[in-house]
């Protein structure tokens, strides 16, 4: 519940404006009010049918002043980003883990608007608190005990006949015990905070009970647990917002202290409503003497200078409280991002209604978590922001690192994936390095509805801000909520101390007649193998390696490659391989033969063992052309005289040539299309002579071409090889071939294109002057041999066009 007063923003900006980052003492130091054990929680009665509808008609006449829901933005026109979240995920996951709900049921329903949802795991049951109603079920989704009216829980403490809302539950694992908060405000006053530890593990057992004296009326409470005190911050306007409550006593009914702060650090607020949480430590504890922790963010729309996450520290001393400190230790510089949906808490689109619903987009959202992992310790937290400045919200979220000194900013992202919003988010990380994030979903065509996703351990080695394990379906809405804009306020996402691996998330739906529904859900991320993509190597024109990382993470798994030419479709895989069951991590290769060549191949390891499958990122290569190297023509006949031949190479690399005879050489490499001259002495002996030429490059066969020289030297009435006349040469294909005039013997043509393909052959007679007619054939060069009794001589033809 936020509850709205009268009270001047201008109160708020005075403490931001006059604040120092110098530490403050308590304004207030409290001794609460133990008022013994509860009955046994499975001995008290359901809240029946009658009880509920007078409790929701008197929720119907609570008065809020309207006129305080209205947002300004002060500094609007300098903020960032201008434009879209720079932190923007538009995509959803595409690692496909086990992922699917474990558990999934019905929660309890509110007569509240809204229901204040929140629950949480223990050992064996799992607790929820709405507005005015307690329930715990054991981890089948069984009802053990409730729904009851949660003023039971707190028996005869003052205020308890109250109802006031904004429960809070959490578990504290390090104790063993469960903790159950509510707010009271009685019209004549005191101001009460209602605190129950559980006696035992068992939630459905006695409770110790207690109440503690507040200055002011502590709406929107939040808490956490820490090893020396329930820590708390609310939504007051006063500013005496911080308090935090002595642990130790309280978990055996002993007499415990609350100590109270003003905090002069307050985020500005637009509308009045402002809370700084604390952290709630889950897993081991911090560090011995660690003081406790809050966060909250500064929106440089609101507060001015950059859009930036605000790290607080509380540091109590029970046995002297006065001492004890609060101060903010931190501004952290984030990704900008946008907060603003205009001067309305009318925010998120529903389907067929003009009812839109409240975004809350100023406060960090229900539960930031503090884990301590040894050697480092983490945060988590989110918030809701509008990526596109059109009301089109998404969860940013952040995950904080410390080893030594300050904290940093190890990832951050905005996840929003597609058009529809969602907002009333809850993020948390186990044990194992799993972040899941749970939120509502709403668009204009989507009814308010319950999903999650979240990062796989891979991403998060990477710390890449990408929640790469696609969204799930907890609950599919299937009506709006009119009339009424209030949504949440809060939801919660639980680790389970059980096995540090298993989410609990519980959240809001609306039912028929805009009843106000919760649900409750478990799910794991299942911890398949680790895998990573290398890029390919070997890379030829039809065979590759494939390349990849496997972690078995302890249990037996095999890996392969899948590979194709569509990226979204990849038909081919390599067979399945054992990588063992260590833990450490492999490098793996697989070769892939008989691919096309010049064409672009797509690729990713996946592994799988007993626990899920694993998938890569997916890569790519391109095999290029094959090798390939032809010589044209194969022969060349030549004239006695000395001279140079020409050969052709078509090829796409680099080659050598080599003549077998000393008389005939050539030139001795080039790459690709070249020409290899054959240069040959004059032929002196008589009798026809053969030089072979061979030309080689890698990964293609070998090509021999021959000149073959005729004898010297000519006889009487023979043709010397400058005595043929051809014209016009060249023509558009018709020529004129005239011999010498004193030829009287026989003389053969043989016409070749430059492949070496004959293309005419004829014999001349005589004197007299011939016609060859070649207008059917294509223009370029051609080779026409002459070849009498005792010479021979090559001569170009050329057709032009």
């Amino acid at each position: 519940m936020r509850t709205t007063l009268l009270i001047s923003i201008l109160v708020i900006m005075v403490y931001v404006v006059n604040s120092q980052d110098t530490p403050v003492h308590p304004v207030s130091v409290v001794t609460g009010t133990y008022y013994g054990v509860s009955k046994p929680l499975r001995d008290l009665p359901p809240m029946s049918t009658e009880e509920f509808m007078e409790i929701e008609e008197k929720a119907k006449k609570k008065q809020f002043n309207e006129g305080l829901r209205y947002r300004n933005y002060p500094f609007a026109s300098t903020a960032l980003p201008k434009g879209d979240d720079p932190a923007w995920q538009r995509a959803m996951g595409t690692t496909h883990l086990s992922r699917s709900p474990i558990m999934n049921f019905d929660g309890q329903i509110s007569p509240y608007y809204p229901p204040d949802c929140n629950g949480t795991p223990g050992p064996n049951h799992y607790m929820q608190t709405i507005n005015c109603v307690y329930a715990i079920y054991d981890k089948t989704g069984t009802l053990v005990a409730g729904p009851t009216n949660l003023n039971l829980l707190f028996g005869n403490v003052p205020g308890s006949n109250r109802n006031d809302g904004d429960p809070i539950i959490l578990y504290d694992e390090q104790a063993d015990r469960w903790l159950v908060t509510e707010f009271s405000i009685p019209y004549s006053g005191p101001n009460y905070m209602l605190m129950a530890v559980s006696t035992t593990n068992d939630p459905t057992g006695t409770w110790h009970q207690y109440s503690f004296q507040v200055a002011a009326m502590p709406d929107y409470p939040k808490f956490g647990v820490w090893q020396d005190g329930y820590y708390m911050g609310d939504n007051n306007y006063s500013g005496l917002d911080i308090y935090v409550m002595e642990r130790e006593p309280m978990l055996t009914g002993g007499t415990a202290q609350l100590v109270g702060f003003n905090n002069p650090w307050r985020p500005t607020s637009s509308d009045g409503f402002m809370c700084v949480p604390p952290l709630d430590n889950d897993g081991d504890f911090a560090p011995d003497g660690s003081p406790g922790l809050y966060i909250a963010f500064n929106d440089d729309a609101l507060g001015g200078g950059s859009d930036q996450l605000w790290i607080y520290e509380l540091d109590v001393d029970w046995n002297t409280p006065s001492a004890s400190t609060f101060d903010r230790v931190q501004q952290i510089d984030v990704l900008p991002f946008n907060a603003s949906f205009g001067p309305t808490w009318n925010n998120i689109i529903q389907p067929g209604t003009g009812q839109k619903l409240d975004g809350i987009p100023q406060v960090v959202m229900n539960a930031p978590q503090y884990r301590n992992f040894g050697s480092y310790q983490t945060i988590v937290c989110c918030h809701t922001v509008n990526v596109d400045g059109a009301n089109h919200a998404g969860m940013r979220w952040y995950e904080l690192r410390r080893t030594n000194g300050d904290w940093t900013v190890r990832q951050q992202g905005t996840y929003a994936p597609d058009d529809e919003s969602r907002w009333m988010g809850s993020v948390m990380l186990n044990g194992s390095n799993k972040i899941a994030l749970g939120y509502s979903v709403s668009s204009s065509s989507v009814y308010p509805s319950i999903r999650y996703c979240g990062q796989s351990p891979n991403e998060y080695a990477d710390s890449t801000g990408v929640l790469d394990i696609p969204e799930d379906t907890i609950y599919t809405g299937a009506y709006s909520q009119n009339s009424y804009n209030r949504w949440g306020d809060y939801s919660l996402m639980a680790v389970d101390p059980v096995d540090d691996e298993t989410f609990w998330y519980t959240n809001q739906y609306v039912g028929s007649g805009n009843s106000r529904r919760t649900r409750i859900a478990s799910f794991q991320f299942i911890t398949g193998p680790l895998v990573a993509t290398l890029p390919a190597t070997n890379v030829g024109p039809d065979s590759a390696t494939l390349n990849g990382t496997v972690n078995p993470m302890g249990e037996e798994t095999t890996y392969y490659f899948k590979y194709g030419t569509d990226p979204a479709s990849l038909s081919d895989s390599t067979d399945a391989v054992s990588a063992g069951s260590d833990t450490i991590t492999l490098t793996v290769s697989e070769d892939i033969t008989d691919l096309t060549s010049n064409e672009t191949y797509y690729f990713r390891i996946v592994a799988e063992n007993a626990s899920g499958i694993s998938i890569g990122e997916e890569l790519y290569f391109s095999t290029g052309f094959a090798p390939f190297l032809s010589v044209l023509p194969t022969n060349q006949d030549v004239a006695a005289p000395a001279g140079t031949a020409e050969f052709y190479v078509s090829s796409n690399i680099d080659w050598t040539a080599v003549s077998d005879s000393p008389w005939c050489t050539v030139t001795p490499a080039g790459s690709n299309n070249d020409t290899i001259f054959a240069s040959y002495t004059e032929n002196g002996t008589g009798i026809e002579r053969i030089a072979s030429i061979t030309v080689e490059g890698p990964s293609v066969p070998l090509q021999t071409v021959t000149v073959t020289q005729a004898p010297w030297p000519v006889g009487d009435g023979e043709m010397a090889a400058d005595e043929l006349r051809i014209y016009p040469n060249p023509n558009s294909g018709s020529f004129n071939i005239v011999p010498a005039g004193n030829h009287k013997g026989r003389i053969e043509l043989t016409i070749q294109d430059l492949n070496g393909l004959v293309i005419l052959k004829s014999v001349l007679e005589g004197e007299k002057e011939y016609q060859i007619d070649l207008s059917a054939r294509p223009q370029g060069l051609y080779h026409i041999l002459v070849k009498t009794k005792n010479t021979f001589q090559v001569r170009k033809l050329v057709i032009v066009r």
